[in-house]
């Protein structure tokens, strides 16, 4: 991974050291090419999935939205529960899902699909190329420069090489961290 930072960063203009991006047109590359560059590089930390997983995760993410749909039904216009204990068992099955079908879903929609549950995680960035994701943060609320500063706290073992084992660890190693 050095060796494409490297590549990247003497083709495109990535300021290594501190991981800025010179503005696109101060580039001296075609821009399209950088974009080509970036997708590369999002397809080795993310490879496509086969076929056959394409179809798995489909089914997958189609019950798990499904069932997420089916679970937000459950709560009144005020965010009240109607029914906790069939809340309770749409939010087993869809924790359950997400950890079978872990591999081949969308670390994206992984994300977006705990927050439904009332997770709140947090991506963390280490400026050492290792990701880490966490529901132990502080930020303030600020909605104009300057921006805030945020404080997270994760453990040694949840950073990882990439988002998505990031987010892996943090839906497989939820419940030991609460």
């Amino acid at each position: 991974m050095e060796e494409i930072k490297g590549m990247l960063g003497k083709l495109s203009g990535i300021d290594i050291k501190t991981s800025e991006i010179i503005p696109k047109n101060e580039m001296i590359m075609h821009p399209d090419t950088f974009e080509v560059l970036k997708e590369w590089v999002r397809q080795i930390n993310n490879p496509s999935p086969t076929k056959g997983e394409r179809s798995e995760m489909n089914g997958a993410k189609l019950e798990i939205e499904n069932l997420i749909s089916s679970r937000n039904k459950l709560f009144d216009k005020d965010g009240e529960m109607l029914d906790e204990k069939k809340i309770d068992e749409y939010t087993n099955k869809i924790n359950e899902l997400i950890k079978k079908h872990i591999d081949s879903l969308d670390s994206v929609f992984v994300l977006e699909a705990v927050t439904h549950l009332g997770c709140w995680p947090c991506i963390i960035y280490d400026d050492d190329g290792h990701w880490a994701v966490t529901e132990e943060n502080n930020s303030p609320v600020e909605t104009t420069p300057p921006y805030c500063n945020n404080s997270a706290i994760t453990d040694v073992k949840s950073w990882k090489d990439n988002i998505r084992d990031a987010v892996k660890y943090y839906v497989l190693h939820y419940e030991e961290e609460e």
